[in-house]
C-alpha cells in the first residue's frame, strides 16, 4: 500500500466576500483527479465588524463528484460575542452567524470527495447575507486534500 497523497494551500492574503452569489476564494483551490477519493479538511479564518451577519461558504466540484461533508463548526474567538454555531445546509453549504467587534472566529469542516471521471478543482465560495460589512477571509486559513 503506497502512502496517501497529501496536498494543501494557505491563503497569504486577505480577502472580503460581498452580499451576493458566492464568490471564489482567489486562494482556497486545489485540483481533484479523476476517478480518486479523497478525504478533506478547511480551517478558514475571518473577521468582521458588524454582528448579525452570516456567513456562507460552499464548494463547486467537478461533475460525477460526490461529496459528503461530515463535520462542519463554527468557533467565536471570546465568549459571549457570537452564537459560535453552524449548521450545514444542504451539502456542501455552511452557515456561520459572525460576532462582532472585529474578532477572528474560525470556521473548521472536513469531509469526503468521490471523483468520477471528470478531473477538475475544489473550490471554496462564500458570500454574507444580512449586514453591511462585508466578512473578510484571512491569511493562515487553509484548505487540505489527502488522496485515499
Amino acid at each position: 500500500m503506497s502512502a496517501p497523497v497529501i496536498s494543501y494551500v494557505i491563503a497569504t492574503m486577505n480577502q472580503s466576500f460581498i452580499n451576493a452569489a458566492p464568490q471564489n476564494d482567489n486562494e482556497l483551490v486545489l485540483a481533484l483527479a479523476a476517478n480518486t477519493r479523497y478525504a478533506f479538511e478547511i480551517g478558514i479564518r475571518y473577521t468582521n465588524a458588524n454582528s448579525g451577519i452570516t456567513f456562507q461558504i460552499t464548494f463547486t466540484v467537478p461533475a460525477l463528484t460526490a461529496f459528503v461533508q461530515v463535520a462542519q463548526k463554527c468557533y467565536p474567538q471570546q465568549a459571549g460575542t457570537g452564537t459560535g454555531t453552524g449548521t450545514p445546509v444542504g451539502a456542501p453549504v455552511a452557515n456561520c452567524t459572525l460576532s462582532n467587534n472585529n474578532n477572528i472566529d474560525r470556521i473548521e469542516m472536513i469531509g469526503a470527495i468521490s471523483v468520477g471521471a471528470n478531473a477538475g478543482n475544489l473550490q471554496m465560495q462564500c458570500r454574507r447575507t444580512g449586514g453591511a460589512t462585508d466578512p473578510t477571509r484571512l491569511p493562515g486559513s487553509y484548505l487540505m486534500l489527502q488522496r485515499l
